[in-house]
Order: C-alpha cells, then sequence, then structure tokens
C-alpha cells in the first residue's frame, strides 16, 4: 500500500507541475493505482451501500494521497539528512583507510562508501563505490586518492543538498492543498467504481 500511495502522490505533484492536466500515460498510471488501492481495501464491500460511491471513494483517495505526500516529504528529509553528514563520513572512510594501511594482516579487504556524483543522463546522483585493497601500498593510495576527491565531491554535495531542498520546498507548497487532484480524479474513481461490479 505504501508504494500506491507514493504512486498517486506522485502523480499529483506531477499534475501540479504540468498546470493541472496529467498526460495520457500518468492518467492510466493513476487508474491502475487507484484499482490496486480499490482491491487492497476492498471497496468493492463498501461503495456500492453508500447513497454518493463516489463522494465516499473520493474522500478515501483523499487520505491516500495525504499519506502518499507525507511519505514523500519524509523521503526527502532523510536523504537530505544523509546528505548533510556525507563529507564527514567520507572522512570516517578515510581514517579507517589510513588505519588499515598500518596493519599488513588485514589484506586483502573491501571498503565501501557513498559520495555525491554527477551522471551524465540523470544530473547528481548517490554513488556507492567499493574498494579492493590487496596490501598497504594500495590502502594508502586509496586514502591519499580519497582525500584529493572529498573537495570535489563535497562540491556536488553541497549541489544536491541545494537540489534536495527546493525539492522538499516545492513538496510543501504543491501537497498542502491536494482537494483540487482529488476532485479532478472523479472521473477515473466513476472508472474504478464501474469495474468493481
Amino acid at each position: 500500500m505504501k508504494r500506491v500511495t507514493s504512486e498517486i502522490a506522485a502523480i499529483a505533484v506531477a499534475r501540479v507541475k504540468q498546470h493541472g492536466r496529467l498526460k495520457v500515460r500518468q492518467r492510466e498510471q493513476l487508474r491502475r493505482a487507484l484499482a490496486k488501492a480499490s482491491d487492497t481495501l476492498d471497496w468493492a464491500a463498501t461503495a456500492p451501500f453508500k447513497s454518493d460511491p463516489i463522494a465516499e471513494l473520493s474522500k478515501e483517495m483523499a487520505k491516500l494521497v495525504k499519506s502518499g505526500a507525507t511519505r514523500m516529504k519524509r523521503n526527502v528529509g532523510e536523504e537530505l539528512d544523509e546528505k548533510e553528514s556525507e563529507i564527514a563520513e567520507l572522512q570516517k572512510v578515510v581514517q579507517a583507510v589510513e588505519k588499515l594501511a598500518e596493519d599488513p594482516e588485514a589484506f586483502p579487504t573491501e571498503v565501501s562508501y557513498q559520495h555525491t556524483a554527477r551522471n551524465a543522463a540523470r544530473g547528481l546522483v548517490t554513488k556507492t563505490e567499493v574498494l579492493e585493497l590487496l596490501d598497504q601500498t594500495e590502502a594508502r593510495q586509496a586514502a591519499k586518492k580519497m582525500t584529493k576527491r572529498i573537495k570535489r565531491w563535497s562540491k556536488y554535495r553541497d549541489q544536491m543538498l541545494e537540489q534536495l531542498e527546493q525539492e522538499r520546498q516545492y513538496l510543501r507548497d504543491t501537497t498542502s492543498n491536494l482537494s483540487e487532484f482529488v476532485e479532478s480524479s472523479r472521473p477515473l474513481l466513476g472508472e474504478v467504481l464501474a469495474t468493481m461490479h
């Protein structure tokens, strides 16, 4: 159900970005998400007995959208928290690799870490890298290389923090009132209701 609520909320946010319109594919995604919600929440058992089933389903949809929007904002907040501590975590990895370089018995070993990077297709991303260290020399070289790269990673991290902060603010603005989105989805709720009989 978490996935469905997040999907519905993401479509609601996309609709705001697209000036109140959904693309054909998004409309179909929303219809399928509502059908999944209908199955999970067993709307078929309750909706037909209501005097105004579409109004009742609209209330249910409003709850789903609100739940999904809350989850989206929480996810961005968690990502912001992780990004805030990213450079400190990278410095800890450097210290750990330097410590490994002092112990000839520690090899071979692997060390994984994450940093912000620029991807040609997707922009700024969090990348996971794995160092495969065979001996002390490799560990010392890896620590030096990481220390040099931290400045660049820090710059990318700062840019990503700015983007995430903008995204969080945008989500706050667009998800503060989603009643119009729910209202515009009434015809789709009608379609879903029709398939429940």
